[in-house]
């Protein structure tokens, strides 16, 4: 979140409330190893009925391999992350690697389909349950990535309504390199 902050002298800006001593971690998309795909998912819940899916795979270089995205009919936070992480998993039959990781920013996701534990997907337990079915025996791991990191699947997610030809133009000239994730 950020701080408010007044020019109060001519030597600087300075914070308007109180520095507290908590700091955030900031993260970067990280290019996956040699023959890994690197799929990063992102659900977008505005309200019920209205939400919308971004997904992007690129290779150890960064280069974008696909991108995917829409609007999708849910009920809740969760069902759309749900349904975002299943349409990222529509893309593999069509990509080549050794192996998958699926970068989400919805830890309980995470949790719920390492351990078995549908219950903590409340609303969406079939759903989970379908993504461990689908990825069972295939090398497809799941990983943590915050919103910073996972920017483009973000974007995609949230600006499902512009044309499709005008996100792979924008998605060809991102920049991969760590802290440079942004359209150029």
């Amino acid at each position: 979140m950020t701080k408010e902050r007044t020019l109060i002298s001519q030597q600087g800006w300075q914070p308007s409330s109180p520095m507290t001593n908590t700091t955030r971690n900031v993260s970067f998309w990280k290019a996956p190893d040699r023959d890994v795909i690197k799929i990063n998912t992102n659900g977008s819940f505005i309200v019920a009925s209205k939400a919308g899916f971004g997904v992007i795979a690129r290779d150890c270089t960064g280069k974008v391999i696909t991108a995917n995205y829409g609007s999708s009919r849910v009920q809740s936070t969760i069902q759309a992350e749900v349904v975002t992480i299943l349409k990222g998993l529509e893309l593999l039959p069509f990509l080549s690697a050794s192996r998958f990781i699926l970068e989400i920013d919805y830890t309980i996701l995470i949790v719920a389909i390492s351990s078995g534990k549908f219950s903590l997907a409340h609303d969406a337990q079939f759903l989970v349950q379908d993504i461990v079915n689908l990825t069972r025996n295939r090398n497809i791991s799941f990983s943590f990535q915050n919103r910073e990191g996972n920017g483009v699947a973000h974007m995609l997610a949230k600006e499902r309504s512009i044309e499709f030809k005008f996100v792979i133009v924008c998605l060809s000239k991102v920049d991969p390199r760590p802290g440079k994730l942004r359209l150029i």
